[in-house]
């Protein structure tokens, strides 16, 4: 990137954002093993476990670290399960990887990425 006093956008005023705007380490969660119920207001996981992993990387994040995870902990048809974001825009099954790349831009200042696996 230029520095700033040489760098065109600087001097309109706009902010330009490189790649490593929305790095860094974060702790993941992993709710699995359990359900999902639906009954409720806000969606509850029900039983299952909680694991969390330490020190992950928001620029290696993906369907494939996920699916990592979930075989440390000892499933071995990944591909049967189902992932989903739980957090203030509501219960979300992850689909495609852009999805979990862009979890981690909205993180809170506890830096911790919620994940539910059915």
């Amino acid at each position: 990137m230029l520095p700033m006093e040489s760098n065109p956008e600087a001097s309109l005023g706009t902010k330009t954002l490189n790649s490593n705007e929305f790095s860094g380490v974060f702790m993941l969660k992993l709710l699995h093993g359990g359900s999902i119920d639906l009954s409720m207001t806000s969606p509850l996981y029900l039983g299952g476990r909680i694991d969390f992993f330490d020190e992950e990387d928001a620029d290696e994040i993906g369907f494939i670290a996920l699916k990592e995870n979930v075989k440390e902990l000892g499933y071995n048809n990944i591909e049967e399960l189902v992932f989903f974001s739980f957090s203030d825009l509501g219960l979300v099954k992850l689909v495609f990887e852009k999805q979990v790349w862009s979890l981690t831009k909205s993180l809170g200042p506890d830096r911790v990425l919620e994940i539910w696996v059915v």
